[in-house]
């Protein structure tokens, strides 16, 4: 903490399994500041009588993942989907009431995956050039065993984290316009609807919940 503190100015931030978000925090922290930790880590194996046996293997070991191709492909991959989840989550978050505002930000969000798909050979190419050569893996690689080239094999996976988060984007909020009826909660709304009543967050309530009020 000393080290991050004084050499890069900046800690990591603290993973919560319940809160998704701050694992966006985390690969921005990493990925703007990862020639920083870098350095920070080659100067820990470089000066290792200033340092304690078990922080300088442990700084050898972090030096090697961050020259790992795999960690620096998958940096750059979730890197260029974390920040515009985050901006999806700070509006799911804070304009919950406000249900065809969620709506059209959860379409931007799918758009930017659908997108994204396309996006495939600049971060190949961005990581192919600043990465070390990958160290020898110590599982058998999937182009290994399927035949394909190197770069279509890594496609191949990287399509498949695009297709799973939206998939599972369009499953958890499929039933996202049966919830207008919260409009009628939106407290600066109020003064407007003493003069005029939402009628589509009304009928959306009768239709979702109907039986449960005397409408």
């Amino acid at each position: 903490m000393a080290a991050l503190d004084n050499e890069i100015k900046k800690r990591f931030p603290t993973l919560a399994p319940t809160r998704w978000t701050y694992s966006n925090r985390l690969f921005q922290t990493v990925y703007e500041h990862k020639q920083q930790i870098e350095d920070l880590l080659t100067s820990i194996v470089e000066n290792s009588d200033s340092w304690d046996p078990e922080t300088v293997c442990s700084a050898r070991g972090l030096l090697s993942t961050v020259h790992d191709f795999d960690f620096n492909f998958f940096l750059n991959v979730f890197y260029s989907i974390f920040p515009q989840a985050d901006i999806l989550f700070q509006v799911l978050q804070k304009i919950a009431f406000d249900i065809e505002f969620c709506s059209k930000q959860v379409e931007k969000f799918s758009s930017h995956l659908t997108k994204l798909r396309e996006d495939f050979e600049s971060i190949w190419n961005k990581v192919s050039y600043n990465s070390v050569k990958p160290a020898p893996s110590k599982r058998l690689r999937i182009d290994a065993i399927s035949g394909e080239s190197r770069s279509m094999s890594y496609k191949r996976i990287f399509l498949e984290v695009i297709d799973v988060i939206k998939t599972n984007i369009e499953y958890r909020f499929a039933d996202l316009s049966k919830l207008k009826f919260l409009s009628i909660l939106d407290s600066r709304y109020f003064k407007e609807f003493a003069k005029q009543f939402s009628e589509e967050g009304f009928l959306s309530l009768k239709q979702s919940y109907g039986k449960f009020f005397d409408f």
